[in-house]
């Protein structure tokens, strides 16, 4: 038997349409320790970054993943911004949040492969390329948020009434069977609830405005520009090598 490496994932970041060497992806530690479960490698490339699969066989067309993803399965980067000359260059992101600040938190850009919480590729492609932003190029409504897994959120909205006031939908990324967390708040006088959440990327829901919050109180306080997360499923086509893409602009 023999082993094989093939390139299951890549994100190449681009300023302008021209690939930028100004940026660095690094995967997080614990994305570090899920692939090394799955018997794959990060590896950065001279102008991307990608996860590579480990197979086994007699020859490249008929050898297998070691191991197969087996559930839903979120991998997490963080996107670092090198050139610091870029950060007058690129676009602002001066997103106004509409939920209250939160102790802990820190705006950041947020990226997946995801539609409508339910990994889809297909969605991503945009002129032919296979883009995370939410536009052609990164643009406000990429803004999400980092948090403490464990936090207090205050209600700001004076004109919710308090016999109905509650903090509505809270529901994990990736996870679309799980149904939306409702958290009353336990003295509505205060309009205060205290949240303990697991590892992860949540949608933040309250009426008609959202906004993705990635818990991890090891987070927080970094200095990394965005969060990149990759999920895939049991169905992943491993003989397909999606060639993810995150496009600045400096106009």
């Amino acid at each position: 038997m023999i082993f094989f490496y093939e390139i299951l994932f890549s994100i190449q970041v681009k300023v302008d349409n021209v690939t930028s060497k100004g940026f660095t992806i690094l995967p997080t530690a614990e994305c570090s320790k899920k692939l090394n479960r799955l018997g794959m490698l990060f590896k950065k490339l001279e102008d991307r970054s990608a996860v590579i699969v480990e197979n086994i066989g007699e020859d490249r067309i008929s050898s297998e993943p070691i191991r197969k993803i087996k559930k839903t399965t979120g991998f997490t980067f963080l996107l670092y911004l090198d050139d610091l000359e870029l950060l007058g260059k690129i676009a602002p992101y001066k997103r106004n949040s509409p939920f209250p600040p939160y102790s802990g938190r820190a705006r950041k850009l947020y990226f997946d492969n995801l539609n409508f919480n339910i990994v889809d590729d297909s969605f991503v492609i945009q002129d032919n390329r296979n883009l995370l932003s939410s536009g052609n190029t990164v643009n406000d409504s990429d803004l999400g948020s980092v948090t403490l897994n464990k936090f207090s959120y205050t209600e700001t909205d004076v004109n919710v009434p308090l016999p109905t006031l509650t903090f509505r939908e809270i529901n994990p990324v990736g996870e679309s069977i799980r149904p939306y967390a409702e958290h009353p708040f336990p003295d509505p006088a205060r309009k205060t609830v205290q949240l303990d959440l697991k590892n992860g990327a949540y949608q933040l829901t309250r009426g008609i405005n959202q906004e993705v919050m990635y818990a991890d109180s090891s987070l927080v306080g970094s200095n990394a520009l965005g969060i990149v997360q990759i999920f895939k499923d049991e169905n992943v086509d491993y003989g397909t090598k999606i060639e993810y893409e995150i496009s600045f602009s400096t106009t």
